[in-house]
């Protein structure tokens, strides 16, 4: 990135100078934006005209959507389009019978089923609740990105976004587990707080940040946003109405990709990607809390450079989206296999199997390894948000790499976030 990208966001001496209120101009943009923007809308007409019907208030407060412990199944009672490339939809789900849903933490997920291409696996993915919880008593908001979009297989149902996207639509009834997961906002401190986004990890951020607007916090607030360019910007127009309802907030967004159409100083603020060094140049106070959201290297990049400049690791909270890939290959021999030398000589046994593995440093966790191996164990968000993955563990022990996000049954493990401390046999 040019340190002249920086300074000409107005021909400032600072950043700071372009990053008050008036800068993103917030009803301006929105007024211009709209009239530009044709935001391709399912539903909303419905409720409008009462097709869908509404739920007197005084039944939300003694009813639950639950219909059994932990399960939901909501309906489609919405559905609008966040991008102008249509790369990112939000889905706005309810109970069909108009019951209140369970409430959560600004930042938390839900785990989403759907039956995939084969009968009896259905896929489970975990997906960000995009709406403050103030705002979500009677429906739930997810913002799911299409992660299949510039695929040849677009139409893939093996892919949850895709088969979202192309097949789920107003009326539709979506598996859901209650909302679950440790990313989220302290909403009863003061201390000011810095978001980094990547792409669709704005979704959890937009959590916070609408809970904040909500509350009328005046808590110090900066928002480093990276995307493509304006047509796979999301949340174009929300992000903006924040600017003018909270009124600490200030944001900078960077196009890694600006197209001649993208206004420099309008639509975004710097070309190039989030980094570090003129950010903390901003930071005037040693009191933030730093929350990260974006793909795995998005988010180490930034972390490690936070870590690296001072900051303590209890400050800095994240979490990634999409799957880890690993460099570790399988081995031929199915009854005996050796991992690469990695100084390691813990063994894996995958009891039902018949598979005795060496642990490898190659590997984040015991799923990868179990995968590289040739099984297929049932999995979800891969990151012990979800439980889907929970197996039983017959014997030994294992260290997490980070807090389990779900219960974790006594003698089981969660394998995507583990890895084994001693000789371990697992049930599968």
């Amino acid at each position: 990135m040019n340190p002249g990208d920086i300074v000409s966001l107005a021909g400032a001496l600072a950043i700071t100078a372009a990053l008050t209120r008036g800068a993103y101009g917030a009803v301006g943009i929105l007024n211009r934006h709209i009239q530009t923007r044709k935001k391709i809308r399912f539903g909303f007409e419905k409720i409008r005209s009462g097709q869908i019907p509404t739920v007197s208030p005084q039944r939300h407060a003694i009813q639950s959507a639950e219909a059994s412990p932990g399960i939901m199944n909501l309906k489609v009672v919405a559905r609008e389009y966040e991008t102008l490339d249509r790369s990112i939809c939000s889905f706005y789900l309810a109970s069909p019978d108009g019951r209140s849903l369970p409430g959560f933490k600004p930042g938390q997920h839900i785990l989403i089923e759907h039956p995939g291409a084969q009968p009896g696996s259905p896929i489970k993915r975990c997906y960000s609740l995009s709406e403050a919880p103030e705002n979500s008593s009677l429906r739930y908001r997810i913002t799911i990105k299409n992660q299949m979009f510039e695929s040849s297989q677009a139409d893939s149902k093996d892919c949850c976004s895709a088969y979202f996207h192309n097949h789920v639509d107003v009326g539709s009834v979506v598996r859901t587990q209650r909302p679950g997961g440790n990313f989220t906002l302290d909403s009863q401190s003061e201390r000011p707080l810095v978001f980094f986004a990547g792409g669709s990890g704005i979704t959890p951020i937009l959590s916070m940040l609408n809970s904040l607007a909500t509350r009328r916090s005046q808590r110090e607030i900066w928002l480093f946003y990276g995307v493509r360019n304006q047509k796979s910007h999301p949340m174009y127009n929300q992000l903006g109405l924040l600017q003018s309802m909270l009124v600490n907030f200030r944001q900078v967004v960077y196009y890694s990709r600006p197209a001649a159409s993208c206004r420099r100083g309008v639509d975004f603020h710097v070309e190039g990607r989030v980094e570090i060094e003129p950010i903390l140049r901003m930071l005037k106070r040693r009191d933030y809390l730093f929350y990260i959201c974006g793909p795995e290297a998005f988010n180490g990049s930034l972390r490690d450079d936070l870590q690296r400049s001072g900051v303590p690791e209890n400050a800095i909270h994240m979490e990634s989206f999409g799957n880890r890939k690993s460099n570790f290959q399988p081995q031929t021999n199915k009854q005996e296999l050796i991992s690469p030398s990695s100084g390691s000589k813990i063994k894996v046994r995958f009891a039902r199997s018949k598979m005795n593995v060496n642990w490898s440093s190659h590997v984040n966790n015991i799923l990868e390894l179990a995968e590289v191996n040739g099984l297929s164990p049932n999995h979800g968000c891969r990151s012990g948000q979800c439980g889907a993955c929970q197996i039983k563990l017959k014997s030994g022990t294992v260290d997490y790499t980070q807090n389990p996000s779900v219960a974790v049954g006594k003698g089981s493990c969660l394998p995507c976030i583990s890895r084994p401390k001693t000789d371990i046999v697992l049930d599968l």
